[in-house]
């Protein structure tokens, strides 16, 4: 009798877990160039499975249009509809036939974004709400984050990534980098000996101008000793390492 009462608290507590995971759902920075049209990404990250989803946003209409999502390649059989009216922003995905949303990409869809003539600068918007469901129609738990969306002059025209500062630092410093075109990033902190201290970007963005913030901290939280320290940043085709110096 009590191993079939741990047996059942084992299974409620793994049934529970199964559905208490939480979904991270994301709009990334992005730099769209003024007067040309560009888009929004939503990202999604979660092992469970997603049927549908409800996407609510504030915009400024003065500054830019939004238009209606495109669905990834390999989420080409959902059903999507969106609505705008009065800088509110409402996208419905949904299937009838029961499939789940594939997210292996790491973008569900896409969001046009018309900048209007002139406008540059940043782009007022917000994640005013989100639903997803599951096959069954349970509501999953889920982390929202938007991005920085900025409407600039120009994007680069090259891959760049600008020394950190300052260097020497204690405990903060700072790394600018530019991309031309769209890619996946990965930021990566390393010792001398080539063993991973951090890992700081490991993601998908849009051409621009980007900075990253390191603390000093290793993956547990930890200060790091003094010292030297590698910083590896890579794209698809390019890769930069350079030295930094951390003092206590």
């Amino acid at each position: 009798m009590k191993r079939i009462l741990l047996l059942f608290i084992f299974l409620a507590c793994t049934f529970t877990m199964a559905f208490s995971e939480t979904a991270k759902v994301e709009i990334p920075d992005a730099v769209i160039q003024k007067n040309t049209d560009g888009n929004l990404e939503l990202l999604v990250k979660y092992n469970g499975e997603i049927s549908g989803l409800q996407l609510e946003m504030n915009y400024n209409p003065s500054q830019i249009t939004l238009g209606q999502p495109v669905m990834s390649k390999k989420n080409q059989e959902f059903q999507v509809s969106s609505k705008t009216q009065d800088g509110k922003y409402i996208s419905l995905v949904f299937s009838l036939s029961g499939k789940k949303l594939d997210f292996s990409s790491g973008y569900v869809f896409t969001i046009p974004l018309k900048p209007h003539t002139g406008f540059e600068g940043k782009v007022n918007i917000e994640i005013t709400k989100l639903i997803l469901s599951d096959p069954s129609g349970r509501g999953i738990n889920f982390d929202k984050k938007i991005g920085e969306i900025k409407i600039a002059d120009a994007i680069p025209k090259e891959f760049y990534v600008s020394p950190n500062f300052p260097n020497p630092f204690n405990p903060t410093t700072v790394i600018k980098y530019q991309i031309p075109k769209a890619t996946d990033v990965s930021a990566v902190i390393y010792n001398l000996k080539g063993e991973e201290v951090r890992n700081l970007v490991q993601e998908f963005k849009n051409p621009g101008y980007y900075q990253i913030k390191w603390d000093g901290k290793n993956s547990k939280g930890q200060l790091v000793a003094s010292g030297e320290y590698l910083f590896t940043l890579k794209t698809v085709e390019n890769s930069h390492t350079a030295k930094m110096t951390f003092l206590k």
